[in-house]
């Protein structure tokens, strides 16, 4: 089953052929996926499909907007690049960015909101400073969060262009140094590609595994169905590709990520009915003894389309659980109790007094 009749069957419910749906079927279709961000994918994957005049607008436009989004991501990523090799540093493009300049399966209709740069921990300062120099800015940042990145997070405050308005993560791990969790970077950019534009990016298997591991230790399912079909699709295309398969179970036994690669190829089957070598997913269950009891309950509901039509009614219970286990996942208890205290203080005083009222108190400071 391709990943329109996936896409179809988990929206409408029972699998139909495109040209046999309704009108009313194609609305909510469309509505969903759009809500879901995954409209521009459903419809790169439509091949000689009979689709109704009133429909094609939606598409085309959504398509449109992909490709649009496709070439200012390559451009943005083009000058990131030799902003920062212009300083010595060689930067990697993470996630979304990555599908994108690899023109590869993954990419094709995946849409986001910012571009992901990881860099040596060594070059973070030099690198900022490049970028600014450069029109790259950060906002405005209270004492508190300036404290949280520079101790406990992965990455510097995002910087925005200040013409252009392009978004950009500045990384140097991939999961926040505080969890405990932070892999040795190293082992992900062992076997870097680089791009026909001479960008580079993870291989595959480490591109898989940094998917895996930004959905499953994230406490933020919005786009946990568009997420989770990335994963389908970099499974799928690599299906029969036994390097692959090897490097992927070999780099989430060193890195500790066995977990969540065993819920990605998990979730992938149970909901996207990926088609994963049997012998694959034995090893890959054989790496680490997981409960899944809970998980599943959590899981095979927040995976899912969000739409007031299709969600049930202990929706909000497990998202609220799994919004609590990321947390859990990403800080120690102690300075997690600290860290939510702190932002509900912050949420009661700018509803208050106004949400800009820590940016003026930190001016002031300044």
């Amino acid at each position: 089953m391709n990943i329109t009749a996936l896409f179809m069957s988990e929206i409408l419910g029972t699998f139909k052929r495109v040209d046999d749906l309704t009108l009313s079927e194609w609305e909510l279709l469309i509505e969903c996926l759009r809500e879901n961000a995954s409209l521009a994918r459903f419809a790169s994957f439509l091949k000689d499909e009979d689709i109704p005049n009133q429909v094609k607008p939606h598409l085309q436009s959504e398509l449109v907007r992909a490709r649009r989004q496709k070439q200012q991501a390559l451009y943005e990523c083009k000058l990131i690049d030799e902003h920062l090799r212009h300083v010595g540093v060689k930067p990697i493009f993470l996630k979304g960015a990555a599908y994108s300049v690899s023109d590869s399966a993954v990419g094709l209709g995946r849409l986001y909101g910012d571009i992901d740069v990881l860099v040596d921990k060594s070059d973070i300062e030099k690198s900022k400073q490049a970028l600014l120099e450069r029109g790259w800015f950060p906002q405005i940042l209270t004492d508190y969060d300036e404290m949280y990145y520079r101790e406990w997070a992965h990455e510097i405050p995002p910087l925005t262009h200040v013409k252009r308005g392009t978004v950009l993560d500045l990384h140097h791990n991939l999961v926040p140094i505080v969890s405990g969790q932070a892999p040795d970077v190293a082992d992900f950019s062992k076997d870097l590609v680089e791009t026909k534009d001479g960008l580079l990016v993870f291989s595959q298997a480490a591109q898989t595994l940094h998917s895996a591991v930004h959905l499953f230790l994230n406490e933020d399912f919005s786009h946990g169905i568009r997420d989770l079909t990335d994963l389908h699709i970099l499974f799928t295309s690599n299906k029969d590709d036994e390097n692959y398969w090897e490097s992927l179970i070999t780099l989430s036994s060193k890195s500790s990520f066995e977990k969540e690669l065993q819920l990605a190829v998990r979730y992938c089957q149970k909901i996207l009915n990926t088609d994963i070598q049997s012998c694959h997913v034995e090893a890959i269950y054989a790496l680490k003894e997981t409960n899944f009891g809970l998980l599943d309950r959590c899981f095979e509901s927040v995976l899912r389309f969000r739409h007031p039509k299709l969600d049930s009614t202990l929706r909000s219970t497990y998202e609220l659980a799994v919004y609590m286990r990321g947390h859990f996942l990403k800080m120690p208890f102690s300075i997690l109790a600290k860290h939510l205290t702190i932002k509900a203080w912050r949420s009661v005083v700018e509803s208050t007094l106004g949400k800009n009222f820590y940016d003026k108190e930190h001016e002031v400071n300044r």
